[in-house]
């Protein structure tokens, strides 16, 4: 008898789908970008940035990405 994955889920997990995760965005070290703007859909997340060249940031807060402290 194979094992049946989909009866071992609770009722709630097949309800609600998988458990919420996480993604990344890799970026070369040092590089600047704007997050223009963080919107839900729903469980999912959507995020719209551009990067900034070094020269153009002259009267922009640029933060740390894991602490948000300023640079």
């Amino acid at each position: 008898m194979a094992f049946d994955q989909a009866s071992s889920k609770t009722l709630t997990e097949r309800l609600k789908g998988p458990p919420a995760g996480q993604a990344e965005i890799l970026f070369p070290r040092e590089t600047r970008f704007k997050i223009h703007s963080i919107k839900q859909d729903g469980r999912n997340i959507h995020v719209l940035l551009s990067d900034i060249a070094a020269n153009n940031a002259m009267n922009v807060d640029i933060k740390e990405m894991f602490f948000g402290g300023k640079l």
